[in-house]
């Protein structure tokens, strides 16, 4: 087939619609700039699992090192040496 032959036939790309299409307006919804629960949410997310984590591996510590011929002193022994 030619572009003659495409160009001499009468299909359209974009026919037009059947109806004219309606316009709906829609207003914008306005951001709040500053949203404290939104800024909470985001730093709990962000902060709880590592704090988790290390107060998992400090009792694991404590639990692991406790004992008299421990070879590493417990997290308790290390916080009041130093302060």
């Amino acid at each position: 087939m030619s572009i003659q032959a495409i160009e001499d036939t009468k299909v359209k790309a974009f026919p037009a619609p059947a109806k004219p299409a309606e316009v709906i307006a829609f207003t914008a919804k306005v951001r709040r700039r500053f949203d404290p629960a939104a800024i909470a949410g985001k730093l709990a997310s962000t902060l709880v699992p590592p704090a988790v984590v290390i107060i998992v591996m400090l009792v694991v510590w404590q639990v692991a090192c406790s004992s008299p011929n421990a070879s590493l002193p417990p997290p308790s022994q290390v916080w009041n040496e130093a302060y």
